[in-house]
């Protein structure tokens, strides 16, 4: 197993891991992107259709490179952070849920990798 610097600095090493009771697997190389999916409800879904997200969750599990999911405690949705080689495992990720929330899927990086692009174009 390789090792990794997380984004608050620790190192952990590569391969799945447990956070708050759920799998997490942690890339082994250092050329993942992190996202940040916004994903409310579809208005008006009834209790049986939320039944059927919940039950679709279940099998599925987290998404691929998932390090973090945050349900909104309004009730309409939620977020997700995940650090992925590429968009497209974000993209199958939401493919599955379309039928019950739409999605807003953000590449960021943190302040920490932004500091040296914006010295730079602030010195420019």
């Amino acid at each position: 197993m390789s090792e990794h610097s997380n984004r608050k600095g620790c190192v952990h090493r590569a391969g799945p891991v447990s956070e708050g009771g759920r799998s997490v697997n942690i890339p082994a190389n250092g050329n993942a992107m992190l996202f940040v999916t916004e994903h409310p409800l579809k208005p008006g879904m009834s209790k049986p259709e939320v039944t059927r997200l919940m039950d679709v969750f279940g099998n599925r599990g987290s998404g691929p490179g998932e390090v973090a999911h945050y349900v909104r405690v309004d009730g309409t949705g939620g977020y997700t952070i995940s650090d992925n080689d590429d968009s497209s495992a974000a993209y199958a990720s939401a493919l599955a849920y379309t039928e019950f929330m739409t999605f807003t899927i953000t590449p960021v990086v943190t302040i920490d990798d932004a500091l040296g692009p914006i010295s730079a174009f602030l010195s420019e």
